[in-house]
């Protein structure tokens, strides 16, 4: 094994070291691996940056600014505790997972979760509920709907970028549910 591989093996135990540690942020560890690697040239300029350019990632961070924006509004705040009001248990998780749906269908459903998971803690706590009784449908109804467009999951970004790599015809924006 050349000194290329034991440096590969090393950054990649400490990367793993720190994740699993929570030492620090999982961006910023992995960004610090390519700079490394970069840096010593075990890869070159080309493949260092290009994730960067790749339209998935733009995309995926482009849905970020998006969910940032609408949490920044309330708006997703407003709408869940209004359509969730003085409910039942069963029709309160019913109408959660129809909002998480249809929601994770037009933003990518991570931010989805992380802006309705607060919010449905804070309800179920108030209302004498279990969280955990509608977040785990919370997390489930926003995976499904975000089979359901392009931009609904970041799987489906990334499976048409290398679709679009390998020279295939790309996904449509309602293909995925087809």
């Amino acid at each position: 094994m050349g000194w290329e591989a034991w440096v590969v093996l090393i950054a990649l135990a400490a990367a793993l070291t720190v994740l699993c540690c929570e030492a620090g942020p999982p961006d910023q560890v992995m960004f610090a691996c390519l700079l490394l690697f970069w840096n010593l040239g075990i890869i070159p300029t080309s493949i260092a940056f290009a994730g960067f350019s790749n339209s998935s990632v733009i995309t995926i961070g482009s849905l970020f600014v998006v969910a940032r924006a609408v949490n920044r509004s309330k708006l997703v705040d407003r709408a869940t505790r209004g359509l969730l009001g003085k409910t039942g248990e069963g029709e309160a998780r019913l109408r959660l997972c129809a909002m998480a749906m249809g929601l994770s269908a037009f933003m990518n459903n991570t931010p989805v979760v992380a802006l309705l998971m607060p919010v449905v803690r804070d309800w179920a706590r108030t209302r004498g509920f279990a969280a955990s009784k509608f977040l785990i449908p919370l997390s489930y109804a926003t995976i499904m709907g975000g089979l359901f467009t392009m931009i609904g999951s970041s799987t489906n970004l990334v499976i048409n970028g290398l679709l679009v790599q390998a020279g295939a015809q790309p996904f449509g924006f309602f293909e995925p549910a087809v």
